[in-house]
C-alpha cells in the first residue's frame, strides 16, 4: 500500500495538517486490520498531535469504501480523500 496515492476530493484545511493526516491514514491502512481500527487510530493521532490541528475530541473520522455524509465542520478543519478505494472523511466540529 506504500506505492498508493491520496486521491484529496475536499479539503478546506491547512495543507500542513492534510499532509499529517495523509501520512497517519497510511501507517493506519498498514497497521490496522479494520476499517474501524483505522479511524479509532486516526483520531487518536489527532488529539495526540495537539498544536497546529488541536487537540481536541471534537475531531470525527470516517474509514470505509462505501458512505456518504452531510456534516457541519469548523473552519479549515474538513478533509476527504482516497487511498486506494478506502476513503477517509475528517472533521472537527466546534
Amino acid at each position: 500500500m506504500s506505492l498508493a496515492k491520496a486521491v484529496v476530493r475536499q479539503a478546506d484545511m491547512d495543507p500542513l495538517e492534510v499532509e499529517f493526516f495523509i501520512n497517519e491514514a497510511m501507517q493506519a491502512l498498514e497497521a490496522c486490520p479494520t476499517e474501524q481500527a483505522m479511524a479509532t487510530y486516526l483520531k487518536q493521532q489527532a488529539v495526540k498531535r495537539g498544536g497546529g490541528v488541536g487537540g481536541s475530541a471534537a475531531w470525527h473520522i470516517v474509514v470505509g469504501r462505501n458512505f456518504a455524509s452531510n456534516l457541519t465542520h469548523e473552519t479549515d478543519h474538513y478533509l476527504y480523500f482516497y487511498i486506494g478505494q478506502t476513503g477517509f472523511l475528517i472533521w472537527k466540529t466546534p
